[in-house]
């Protein structure tokens, strides 16, 4: 059986959340503080929950909207605050059936409601209830994944008494010792007797699930490759003695073994969610439900945690968990995010619709790119650094031209990415870190203005073989990288874009026949106009129409593109073939 979807309505912040497409493997969940993506996990978890020391039933009391509680008293009962959507899998229809029972092929739901504990069948999301026997719908609800949630109340105390442990019921732990409690089950001692002749028992199997999780440890925790995990039993007190269960982690590299409590919260957090996770590992299928998973974790950490849900649980398992960490959303897979709003009146509201949400709300979204954008040029080992990114597009269309009459285009390992100008030149290579010796600076502007420049060269920061200045195929003392073109050509494919537009006459005046002999023709134009022009409105409309505007292009314009194209390709080792 498979969740499709899920709906939330009265509880807590939300009032109805619309439908909760859910992935097959992980969903996530963005959206600002006060959003309600933790009522949203609750409600989830409480449809078919598997002990967590968290509440498993709906309490009108803590649950239902405050502002509806008394206006909705004659009709609480009846609400239904969370409903699934669900679909057989063949297995389970064929089992089903095999019992002479004959199901829609059509989705089915499933209802909570405040007024009992029970799980309610239906047709459909309106509740038409489902006409089958009373052993099938427990053989619906059996088939059902458990909800397994976890929080930051989840987190491992460091010391446990393993009475309390055994004696009270799950329901009346605390959601840490519950945690705990799935340390003794992973070792198999959670309702032994601990007496003085079973001790070296218990400690060999303590030290068999402390392997198994150090082994989970090393395979996802890459900030440190030197710790261990420690299970140690100790008996406390005289007139009745009492076991009490110690978690620690040694670091090798160190020689120090100390207390998990005393570790950061960010190590804290994941080594609890290896040991709650562990509970319920050999379990078919499950549903994990993460509130803000390790916020404390260092961004490399956290993309270790993806990691984990990727390879470890999104096989066999569904997973759908909240977040605001642009490093715990997959770059490649925003289909899976969901976007959460909390809209007046309306309450929470759930969308797939990602972009129509608002700005704040998709500022995780937005930084993932980013993110993503930086770890590709970082692993580049050919980066061609331009200054906008109207330079992109020419070195492309123009590429293109050439190699379509026999020239050569930009050698495909090359990188391009715009810099923002020279001033941002600084801090691109600070983003390549040990790669940006190699990379290499199509570089713009005035002659005489390199000095931030040759400082960086200076410092080692970047080769100065890897500099080539725009003025060296114009031969002038000023260049960006429309002056590869002609002059009047450009202007007029500045005015067919939709731009302002100049005369080139107006260009050729006193003021521009001074030394150099012509100036930058972007700065010429925007001297005629008295204000600036966006630059890549002639690039983005020679995009759009190079079919018809590239057959106006001169020979001398291809020439100097070339040029500056086969000297490029030339720092590249080996060169691409002439």
């Amino acid at each position: 059986m498979r969740l499709v979807a899920a709906r939330v309505r009265k509880v807590m912040s939300v009032q109805d959340s619309g439908r909760l497409a859910l992935d097959e493997g992980l969903t996530t969940l963005v959206g600002k503080n006060e959003s309600g993506k933790t009522a949203m996990l609750q409600a989830l978890y409480r449809a078919n929950p598997l002990p967590s020391g968290h509440p498993t039933a709906f309490a009108a009391r803590r649950d239902y909207p405050r502002r509806d509680l008394g206006p909705d008293r004659d009709r609480i009962d009846d609400v239904r605050p969370v409903t699934l959507e669900v679909e057989l899998d063949y297995a389970d229809r064929q089992r089903l059936e095999r019992s002479g029972e004959r199901l829609p092929t059509t989705p089915l739901f499933a209802s909570r409601r405040y007024g009992d504990d029970a799980l309610h069948w239906a047709l459909d999301e309106d509740g038409t209830p489902l006409e089958v026997s009373e052993g099938t719908l427990a053989d619906l609800t059996a088939m059902l994944p458990g909800f397994q949630y976890f929080d930051d109340h989840n987190v491992l105390p460091g010391s446990v008494s393993i009475r309390r442990l055994q004696e009270l019921d799950a329901a009346d732990l605390y959601p840490s010792e519950r945690t705990a409690l799935a340390l003794l089950r992973l070792a198999g001692i959670a309702d032994a007797s601990f007496g003085a002749d079973e001790h070296e028992a218990h400690e060999a199997a303590l030290a068999a699930a402390a392997a198994r999780l150090t082994d989970q440890l090393l395979a996802y925790w890459s900030q440190n490759r030197d710790l261990s995990v420690e299970l140690d039993l100790e008996t406390v007190g005289l007139a009745s003695p009492e076991p009490w269960l110690h978690v620690r982690v040694r670091d090798e590299r160190r020689g120090v073994s100390l207390n998990v409590a005393e570790r950061s919260s960010g190590f804290l957090w994941f080594f609890s969610f290896l040991a709650a996770f562990s509970e319920f590992a050999e379990q078919d299928r499950r549903v994990v439900l993460l509130d803000e998973p390790g916020m404390n974790l260092h961004a490399n950490a956290q993309g270790d945690l993806l990691r984990y849900l990727k390879e470890q649980l999104e096989p066999g398992h569904q997973v759908v968990y909240s977040t605001h960490s642009p490093y715990l959303v997959d770059a490649g897979r925003l289909s899976r995010c969901r976007v959460l709003e909390n809209v007046g009146d309306r309450g929470t509201t759930v969308s797939s619709e990602l972009w129509s949400a608002g700005a704040e709300t998709t500022v995780p979204l937005l930084a993932a790119l980013g993110a993503d954008l930086a770890r590709t040029l970082v692993s580049s080992p050919h980066q061609l650094l331009v200054s906008s990114p109207s330079d992109v597009t020419y070195l492309t269309v123009m590429g293109d031209l050439l190699r379509s009459e026999g020239g050569r285009a930009l050698d495909p390992r090359w990188t391009v990415t715009p810099m923002g100008g020279a001033s941002g030149l600084p801090t691109t290579l600070a983003l390549l870190g040990t790669t940006a010796t190699s990379a290499t600076v199509l570089m713009d502007g005035p002659a005489g203005s390199r000095g931030a420049v040759e400082e960086l060269v200076n410092r080692g920061a970047i080769s100065a073989d890897h500099l080539v200045p725009l003025t060296d195929l114009t031969g002038t003392l000023d260049a960006d990288l429309e002056d590869l073109f002609d002059a009047e050509w450009y202007l007029r494919l500045l005015a067919e874009s939709g731009g302002p537009v100049v005369s080139h006459r107006r260009l050729v005046g006193k003021r521009f026949l001074r030394t150099p002999p012509r100036r930058r023709i972007v700065h010429q134009a925007e001297t005629v106009l008295g204000h600036r022009f966006d630059r890549f409105q002639p690039a983005a409309h020679l995009l759009r129409e190079r079919s018809r505007v590239l057959g106006t292009v001169d020979a001398d314009t291809k020439q100097r593109f070339q040029r500056l194209i086969d000297r490029l390709n030339a720092l590249l080792d080996p060169p691409l073939p002439r």
